[in-house]
């Protein structure tokens, strides 16, 4: 009786053991689509078969997700847009999201933006995860803003995500990079900082005469806060993803003021920013 027993016991905890093997395996392929099966089974092995433990690890280990602008995000998650009566006269009800999220080509945040909007899904962000618990959830701090600038790390917005919302929408409003694609992410967030050269004309106007990135709407999609006392610029906000990196150069004459392209004269004055300082 008592062998028995014991036998039916293992058997038991044998297919307990197999049926978290393979929920886990299948989740956390879905979630890291570029690891083998061998390595998702060998993760969950080291973390007892828990499948949201071990991808906890993962995702610590990756460093970078990849997510829709957050507000949408959350609005996605909150509401529901209905659509019309079908045959039966039934409402029916669809979640919105994303239809595809694009990945980190070789050619960099150029190349991501570009296959982004051709996507229609240019309202994009990427963050790092600062850290991962169970408890808490996923703390994340932007690392690119919308145009590919390097948000600040110290100033950039954060924010906190429960760990089972993420595991459960990833895929469709969040991808995790590879870890090829982190090391191009990465190598873009050491250098696309702002570089913006400017020329002063008083203690409240300036005009900035070159700015790198190309194509970037400085005065529509940033805040840029001039200090008047140093007639210097003191720092530059992206309005909706925060404060960027940037390197600001006073110009003394080496690019001369008259180029051929428009002129845009900042005013602090007019513009209501001077007591933001």
């Amino acid at each position: 009786g008592r062998g028995e027993a014991t036998t039916s016991s293992t058997t038991a905890a044998d297919r307990r053991k197999k049926e978290l093997l393979e929920r886990g395996t299948k989740a956390i392929l879905e979630t890291f689509p570029y690891i083998t099966k061998e390595q998702a089974i060998a993760a969950l092995e080291m973390h007892r078969y828990d499948a949201t433990r071990t991808m906890s690890w993962m995702i610590s280990q990756d460093e970078i997700v990849l997510l829709t602008t957050l507000s949408d995000m959350v609005e996605s998650n909150k509401k529901k847009q209905k659509k019309g009566d079908n045959t039966d006269g039934k409402t029916t009800e669809t979640t919105s999201s994303i239809t595809e999220l694009p990945g980190y080509p070789e050619n960099g945040i150029v190349g991501f933006l570009e296959e982004a909007k051709k996507n229609n899904t240019d309202q994009i962000l990427i963050y790092r995860v600062e850290s991962v618990s169970e408890i808490e959830g996923l703390r994340i701090r932007g690392a690119l803003d919308r145009n590919g600038v390097t948000l600040h790390p110290g100033y950039a917005p954060n924010f906190l995500l429960p760990l089972a919302s993420f595991l459960q929408l990833c895929g469709t409003e969040f991808k995790i990079f590879s870890a090829e694609e982190n090391n191009r992410i990465y190598c873009d967030v050491r250098e696309r900082r702002l570089r913006i050269t400017y020329q002063s004309f008083s203690t409240t106007d300036f005009s900035p005469i070159s700015v790198i990135p190309k194509g970037i709407d400085l005065f529509t999609e940033y805040k840029v806060v001039y200090d008047e006392r140093s007639q210097r610029l003191k720092k530059v906000l992206h309005k909706e993803d925060g404060p960027v990196l940037y390197e600001g150069i006073k110009d003394r004459g080496e690019f001369g003021l008259w180029d051929g392209e428009p002129i845009h004269i900042y005013s602090g004055w007019m513009d209501g920013w001077m007591d933001d300082r």
